[in-house]
């Protein structure tokens, strides 16, 4: 079960270049088509590809953070340790302080 999980997760972050790329080419697209329908030179076209290129690049950093926080979970949790919900900052677990008091 552990190793679907990691596979479902790798899978999940192995489609951010697919992601990027279909994004660029999107807003790309649609300023081609607005040129093409209001009979412009190519400038919606170089804005559209400018829009999709930067929400590209915020949709790579989310998910690149998504990414980080997924391993500092992790960590934390091989640690015996929880992530607290409050502040980001870590508690020990139940189990983990019942055995340093024994």
């Amino acid at each position: 079960m552990r190793n679907s999980r990691h596979r479902s997760r790798l899978l999940r972050h192995s489609t951010a270049g697919i992601q990027f790329t279909l994004t660029f080419l999107l807003g790309l697209g649609g300023g081609y088509l607005l040129d093409r329908h209001m009979k412009t030179t190519p400038g919606f076209t170089a804005w559209g590809g400018l829009l999709g290129f930067l929400i590209g690049v915020y949709r790579l950093f989310r998910q690149g953070r998504g990414i980080l926080r997924e391993g500092d979970k992790h960590r934390q949790q091989a640690r015996g340790r929880e992530p607290s919900e409050d502040d980001g900052s870590t508690t020990e677990s139940t189990e983990s302080t019942e055995n340093t008091q024994s």
